[in-house]
């Protein structure tokens, strides 16, 4: 089982984007561990269920976790399939293990409040990374591999490629964040092409920036709080304030509702007019003057 999964990794090489083939080698890794000793002609569900089962129990992992691996082995599995090694994939039928989606949850005003708060977090690359996580929604992937030249200031858009998905991403820019990102190119000048990280951002690097701002929200008095929940909080309030779930969804890049709805934890046809209400709500948390932020942009 071992062999097949590294051959798998050879089959996908050069086909996905190079953070995706980082997270399967991580999940191979997963799978060779537990089932590499195995022939592929000698799994079986009762194999299958002792393997997740070991992930949970002696690797600590998440059940989401754990889904992600099984939807990795499935594929090496009709990968054997297609090759005739195997006659079936004895995964079919199998049931993904139930996440509790109680652990997933958005900032709560308070931490809002302090996030916003520049006497907690001055003006730097954190607070301004942090800002644009927060009313953009973008992984922390794609904030640090931003460029000046994926900011258009006069139209307040900005495009990049999500690293994720390969795709083109077109996002409005509230008034408030292009003045805050004027105020932090003053700050930092014009010679750096990029905004915060210089050089390729890889999946390594995400990872350590990761770690990095858990770390500042810690210093900030914000427990359990990492980047990727600036992007819960912000497909939420999103969905909160203009009641159309599928706004939220294209601000987002996501290519179908269900994607968005595991964001979306309660109860958005112009995305710069959905930009604008969000950031309003966001800021009127902090009780701030939105005359003085207007004349800011």
């Amino acid at each position: 089982m071992e062999a097949y999964s590294r051959k798998y990794l050879e089959y996908i090489k050069g086909s996905v984007p190079e953070n995706t083939f980082v997270n399967r080698q991580t999940e191979v890794n997963a799978i060779a561990k537990h089932l590499g000793g195995f022939e592929v002609s000698k799994l079986n569900a009762v194999l299958i269920q002792r393997f997740c089962t070991d992930i949970v129990q002696k690797d600590g992992a998440k059940a989401s976790t754990v889904n992600q691996y099984c939807s990795v082995l499935r594929l090496i599995l009709d990968m054997a399939v297609q090759e005739k090694v195997i006659s079936g994939n004895p995964m079919q039928g199998f049931k993904r293990l139930k996440v509790d989606e109680t652990s997933k949850r958005v900032l709560t005003n308070e931490e809002i409040k302090r996030i916003l708060g520049e006497s907690v977090l001055p003006m730097g690359r954190e607070r301004m990374a942090i800002l644009i996580g927060m009313f953009t929604g973008l992984r922390l992937m794609d904030v640090m591999a931003l460029k000046w030249s994926n900011i258009d200031f006069q139209n307040a858009t900005l495009t990049t490629i999500a690293q994720k998905t390969g795709r083109v991403v077109a996002l409005p820019l509230s008034s408030y964040l292009v003045g805050e990102l004027k105020k932090y190119k003053e700050s930092v000048g014009d010679a750096k092409e990029h905004l915060f990280y210089d050089g390729e951002v890889n999946h390594k690097i995400a990872g350590e920036c990761s770690n990095h701002f858990i770390r500042v929200f810690k210093k900030m008095g914000l427990s359990g709080v990492s980047f990727h929940l600036l992007r819960h909080t912000n497909a939420t309030l999103i969905t909160e304030v203009v009641q159309d779930v599928s706004v939220a969804s294209k601000m987002l890049g996501h290519t179908n509702l269900n994607t968005t709805m595991t964001y979306v934890h309660r109860d958005l046809d112009d995305k710069k007019e959905t930009v604008e209400k969000f950031t309003k709500h966001v800021l009127s948390l902090k009780e701030y003057e939105l005359r003085t932020i207007y004349k800011t942009a």
